[in-house]
């Protein structure tokens, strides 16, 4: 049983990568998915067949209706029903929570004590010291958060955030995440050419950068004038970005596509030349990683989760508030193309995080915890 904190929908690609961590075991196990949420455009159970997993959305409330004016209430109500949800199904032997220590985490925590099966616990919170900067929340969240049966991270960064903030559990894996490498296949752009096209795809905010990446790419373009960039996605500075890029008079250098969906951001890779991503904070980087299995090298931010898997060979690590260091290396990638091998960084991609690879080493996971929890 799957309990997200997020599950995307048709109009929504929030919590995609849980759908990548299903795809991965599938063939290996059936998957049943519930996912709650307080309010919804219904009310209401609606059960529906999400390529062969069964995927039971609830929706306690009518979106703008609440509990008494009180969505505290509300919460601790969606949490009950919640359980007695899934105590009523009983056909379980294993949960997974992905995210959401209050909701989702307490929800599969006390269902695997009704149902007495094992929980595992997924975080793939990138700044997740900010959900606990209260002391009432942290004193729960580390309660809960030691009480799982185990603890799946998605990098070493990450682990050490975790631990510095006290919540501790007796089995932390560092997993990292899966990525659909057949989707994303290697490249057969040619390298050997002056005009390159870099590609950035993720959140418009203060943690991704859109601005400072505009501003190095102004300064880098002054040494190679033939340089494009190619910005994919949306958030808080989009429309910010969009007034920046006309006042530097970048409109003919720079697109702006909006949101697309994970097929789209492919061929846009297809067509690309370098992937920059200089996040300040970054859990694991799934959108770094699907360039890599492209074939594209990255430029990065210093001491982030994708540092586990970007070497020297594959991308460059820069200071993510430094303009000039993000100019340097977008200079250093676009006149020295040759340097990196397609089939090099695809490989570090697909030998570590393809959904078979993945699948098996989360398998071998889920059987310890399975086999420690009947001893």
């Amino acid at each position: 049983l799957v309990i997200p904190a997020l599950y995307p929908d048709k109009n929504d690609n929030k919590g995609i990568f849980v759908k990548d961590y299903i795809r991965s075991v599938k063939p290996l196990y059936t998957v049943t998915v519930f996912y709650f949420r307080l309010f919804g455009e219904e009310k209401g159970v609606f059960v529906e067949d999400d390529e062969g997993v069964l995927v039971h959305r609830t929706y306690f409330k009518k979106e703008g209706q609440a509990y008494f004016g009180c969505k505290l209430f509300g919460y601790l109500i969606l949490i009950w029903k919640a359980i007695n949800y899934i105590r009523r199904k009983r056909q379980f032997d294993l949960i997974h929570v992905h995210g959401g220590l209050f909701i989702a985490g307490l929800i599969g925590l006390f269902s695997s004590r009704l149902l007495k099966i094992p929980v595992v616990y997924s975080e793939h919170m990138g700044r997740f010291y900010n959900q606990y900067s209260n002391s009432i929340a942290r004193t729960v969240g580390r309660w809960i958060f030691k009480r799982f049966d185990a603890v799946l991270l998605v990098s070493n960064r990450q682990k050490r955030d975790v631990l510095a903030r006290g919540f501790t559990n007796s089995k932390i894996f560092i997993v990292h995440n899966p990525v659909d490498t057949e989707l994303f296949g290697i490249s057969k752009r040619p390298v050997d050419k002056k005009d390159v096209t870099l590609l950035f795809a993720g959140r418009f905010d203060h943690n991704k950068g859109p601005i400072r990446i505009v501003e190095a790419f102004k300064i880098a373009k002054k040494s190679v004038p033939e340089i494009k960039l190619v910005m994919v996605g949306d958030g808080t500075q989009w429309s910010e970005t969009e007034t920046f890029i006309k006042k530097q008079n970048l409109i003919n250098d720079i697109t702006l596509t909006g949101f697309k969906s994970k097929s789209d951001i492919n061929k846009y890779l297809q067509k690309s030349d370098v992937f920059i991503s200089p996040s300040i904070v970054e859990s694991f980087g799934i959108a770094v990683a699907e360039a890599m299995a492209v074939g594209l090298p990255v430029i990065i931010g210093k001491d982030t989760g994708p540092s586990d898997y970007v070497d020297k060979n594959s991308g460059i690590e820069v200071n993510p508030t430094a303009t000039i260091e993000i100019a340097e290396a977008i200079f250093k990638l676009a006149t020295d193309l040759k340097k990196y091998d397609k089939p090099y960084l695809r490989n570090i991609i697909a030998s570590r995080f393809g959904f078979e690879v993945f699948g098996r080493n989360l398998d071998a996971i889920y059987q310890k915890v399975l086999t420690d929890y009947n001893r």
